[in-house]
């Protein structure tokens, strides 16, 4: 329990919010239904995969967050999510809340409740203008395609995006970068979310490994996001897990974060700066 720090796991949404801020082939491909093989443009695999989205309002599900790199540690909890209002990570051990973590459009929080530490920081400040919405980082957690400033895809951003084929692999990109960032994501013949990868300058990295996939609410959902976080010459690597078998949709949640007594302030940037030094 020594090691349940809010250092290791804040640590990553915060390095991602600062990371923030700082020729096509031929468009064909196979996709796999059953044991044929139908050969679909990539525009029509485009408007399939944009179009089997579903809205949804509320989501509660058991997860398991593992750290990987640097440090190799596990930790249980539940998911809550609000569509376009708040995502809230609660960990647990032995049943008791230990820490939690909460964002919303303008802030994010965290509790340590094992060392008695906080977090509180101006989320728009962080992110320095850059446009990522909490519908963005719902998103990223369920494995959907989503464009800066445009939200979900859906079928009419195709005049929005490049489209190419790589091993069979449907690459979706903007057209536009914003301040150095370059993103693009990698849908499979099955037309789903594999990855999304992101380059910040041409050196800074951030990468998503989508997989496990089953259909929700929501349509289909990833049970299973590796993220990777290259930041100078800084390596973090985490997986979360969430059981969406054992989800509860759309029914309202009423988690909110509240500000602790007792508990001292650590800030953002000097949580970078110190885990960046270990």
């Amino acid at each position: 329990m020594r090691h349940l720090n809010i250092l290791l796991f804040s640590v990553i949404t915060i390095a991602i919010a600062m990371w923030l801020t700082g020729c096509h082939s031929a468009r064909q491909s196979a996709v796999a239904t059953g044991n044929d093989s139908i050969k679909l443009s990539l525009d029509s695999r485009f408007d399939l995969l944009a179009g089997s989205y579903a809205d949804w309002t509320d989501v509660n599900v058991p997860i398991k967050l593992r750290l990987q790199q640097p440090k190799e540690m596990s930790i249980s909890g539940r998911l809550y999510m609000t569509r376009g209002q708040n995502v809230m990570l609660s960990l647990r051990f032995l049943g008791m809340e230990v820490m939690n973590l909460y964002v919303n459009s303008d802030s994010i929080y965290a509790t340590d409740k094992i060392h008695k530490y906080y977090l509180a920081e101006d989320l728009k400040t962080l992110v320095a203008g850059f446009p990522m919405t909490i519908n963005d980082v719902q998103d990223l957690l369920l494995g959907r395609v989503f464009l800066l400033q445009h939200g979900t895809l859906s079928p009419k951003m195709k005049r929005h995006v490049e489209l190419s084929e790589i091993n069979s692999y449907m690459a979706i990109s903007p057209k536009k970068s914003f301040n150095g960032i370059e993103y693009a994501f990698g849908a499979d013949a099955d037309n789903r979310l594999k990855v999304l990868t992101a380059t910040r300058n041409g050196s800074d990295v951030l990468q998503c490994v989508y997989d496990k996939w089953v259909d929700s609410n929501a349509g289909q959902v990833a049970c299973s996001n590796q993220v990777s976080l290259t930041l100078g010459e800084t390596f973090l690597q985490a997986t979360l897990e969430s059981d969406y078998d054992a989800a509860k949709w759309d029914t309202p949640n009423t988690r909110s974060w509240k500000m602790p007594k007792g508990y001292k302030r650590v800030y953002g940037k000097a949580l970078i700066e110190a885990f960046a030094s270990k």
